[in-house]
């Protein structure tokens, strides 16, 4: 088996045809491509018509199955918590139905009044001023505290105290040190979430995605070391730690990130299950979490960016050489 397909065989498991339909329609952040998904449609519609005796029939069959297809993907958005999608997808579907003059579209009702109930948040754009500038601030002087001397050890006062400004800014901004910790990393976390969906929403091969991606997000720990300490300590905030509220970020930003890497790869004929991607997922990341570990326990002596080639040659094709029998007539 060559090395490709040794790594897109880890994805194995049942091939789940819907993953790669959804995939194709959104981004992994969750971005509707609706052009896609409108030529899809057309393309199916059309088939049916070429198949259906009459109009009459051609009107039947196609209601039958665009109320199938309809269900089962805002079921399946639905459950990623996506109404907004779901919304935008109803709506193009209904406008390519009005546009070849199908008149029906059926759904049941609990997507329908979900769909119509739903209302985006727009929320008014506000303008960079200096209360921006003293929020930046603010999270800075936190992150140089919580990593230098410790979350549980830092206070308020002290976070005050290094940004240069009153306890009560602090609090104008943030409700509590657990609020500030997490405001922090959320907000310095956006920038890598933003080049993941852009890695994964291109139409590339999937081993060169998985290698930029991995590029990117070495980068990311490399830059910002006391930051991803901080979420590998495993503080406790609430009801969670800073670990899983940042995979549960990750997610949140990407939802379709699973869904997307089969999709750009449906040509060839990926396999996958929810068990083999999130233990693959998972897996990569605890690796990650080891180099940056020894890198950290090293003193930071050499460039983490040089573990790159090793970290991409471990993940995506093992730590063994291929076995060669040596043996005669063989």
């Amino acid at each position: 088996m060559k090395k490709k397909d040794a790594f897109l065989e880890l994805l194995g498991g049942k091939s789940n045809k819907l993953f790669a339909e959804v995939g194709r329609y959104f981004s992994a952040d969750g971005s509707f491509h609706e052009e896609e998904f409108r030529k899809s449609l057309r393309a199916s519609l059309s088939s049916i018509k070429e198949h259906s005796s009459d109009s009459t029939a051609f009107s039947t069959n196609a209601d039958e199955w665009l109320t199938a297809k309809l269900n089962e993907i805002i079921n399946y958005l639905d459950e990623k918590g996506m109404p907004e999608a779901s919304s935008s997808l109803f709506k193009a579907a209904v406008d390519e139905c009005a546009r070849i003059g199908l008149p029906n579209v059926s759904l049941p009702a609990v997507h329908l009044n979900a769909i119509l109930s739903y209302i985006p948040d727009k929320k008014p754009v506000k303008h960079k001023n200096n209360t921006s500038d003293m929020k930046t601030r603010i999270m800075d002087a936190a992150l140089k505290k919580f990593a230098g001397d410790g979350y549980h050890q830092s206070t308020i006062d002290d976070v005050a105290e290094l940004a240069g400004v009153g306890k009560g800014s602090v609090y104008r901004y943030f409700k509590s040190k657990d609020d500030l910790l997490t405001s922090l990393i959320v907000d310095r976390s956006e920038e890598i979430f933003k080049r993941i969906n852009q890695i994964f929403s291109n139409e590339m091969d999937i081993v060169e995605q998985i290698q930029a991606a991995i590029h990117d997000w070495i980068r990311f720990i490399a830059d910002n070391s006391d930051l991803y300490g901080l979420i590998q300590s495993n503080i406790q905030i609430h009801d969670t730690n800073t670990r899983d509220m940042f995979f549960d970020h990750v997610f949140s930003k990407l939802p379709m990130l699973k869904e997307r890497v089969i999709s750009l790869n449906r040509l060839n004929q990926i396999r996958t299950s929810n068990l083999t991607f999130d233990t693959m997922f998972f897996g990569s990341f605890g690796y990650v979490d080891w180099v940056f570990y020894k890198w950290l326990r090293s003193g930071k002596v050499y460039n983490l960016m040089d573990e790159v080639p090793i970290i991409i040659e471990i993940l995506l094709h093992g730590s063994i050489k291929e076995i060669v029998d040596t043996q005669p007539g063989k």
